[in-house]
């Protein structure tokens, strides 16, 4: 999240906008995982699925606004699926969570275009645990309906080893350079790999070892530099599998966590199709 004086709101919300920026992260309690965002990726295809979700907090202590952003998927008319750490505060005892905007629009024009701001209600999940991003899911409810057409459907099954796999998301495009930032969409293209050596993304922190029953693990098992198949979107936003098309079949993972230097070894999804008992019940 980043902090601002009153004064600076206009500023942050055109800075934010533009720039899922390296300070707009998330700690959990046993260490700092940067937010994700799009390295090494290319200008995406519209892709009408795809939200950010802004987040607005108060400081009591410092008496400050603070703003984060998230990507998010429409899965329903009224409804949008992003990540559980989104809209838990790292300091809940003098931040508070005042509102949640999701921003509809076409993310692929600069500057980017947006149809509806829509105020929305979050509910994450109620066994999302921060020490180790377990249930990193969170349901977000539009109090006002989206087209139909922006729709992109859940994933009901494992797509491991039938192709490509392909993320999108706004934000830094540069390892090195946290200024520079992406202006329009980006996407990048991974595959699924269930290799514990990749997927255990850190050995001294066993609590974030992969759980394939409810994660998907992105990364190339024989590529040794896998920094083109990292940072691969903003927290929360979408992870499908393609067509012989390019185009995305269904919403299979949600952006989670991964290494916060964007250099690997693999990042990881919620798997969607984990949940979808969950996302039905608090859909009714």
């Amino acid at each position: 999240m980043i902090a601002m004086k009153k004064e600076q709101i206009f500023l942050a919300i055109f800075v934010c906008f533009f720039a899922m920026l390296d300070n707009c992260q998330m700690k959990t309690e046993a260490r700092q995982i940067t937010r994700r965002a799009i390295v090494n990726g290319h200008d995406s295809p519209n892709r009408a699925f795809y939200v950010k979700v802004q987040t607005v907090w108060y400081n009591t202590t410092a008496e400050e606004e603070l703003f984060g952003f998230c990507g998010g998927t429409i899965i329903d008319r009224h409804f949008v699926l992003s990540a559980a750490h989104c809209f838990i505060s790292d300091d809940p005892e003098t931040e508070i969570l005042t509102e949640v905007l999701v921003h509809v629009g076409d993310f692929t024009k600069n500057p980017n275009i947006f149809y509806q701001n829509i105020t929305a209600q979050a509910i994450y999940h109620q066994e999302y645990n921060s020490s180790n991003l377990v249930n990193d899911i969170a349901l977000v409810n539009l109090s006002e309906p989206v087209p139909r057409s922006r729709i992109l459907k859940m994933c009901d099954r494992s797509y491991l080893g039938e192709g490509i796999l392909a993320a999108c998301g706004m934000g830094r495009t540069e390892i090195e350079d946290p200024d520079i930032d992406a202006s329009v969409l980006q996407e990048v293209k991974t595959i699924e790999s269930e290799n514990p050596e990749i997927c255990n993304t850190d050995p001294d922190y066993p609590e974030f070892d992969y759980k394939p029953e409810i994660q998907v693990c992105t990364a190339d098992d024989n590529n040794n530099d896998l920094s083109e198949l990292t940072c691969h979107g903003d927290s929360g936003g979408p992870l499908y599998p393609l067509d012989a098309q390019n185009k995305p079949v269904c919403l299979y993972g949600l952006t989670s966590y991964g290494d916060p230097y964007c250099i690997g070894p693999g990042d990881i999804f919620t798997r969607v199709s984990a949940y979808l008992d969950w996302i039905k019940i608090n859909m009714e």
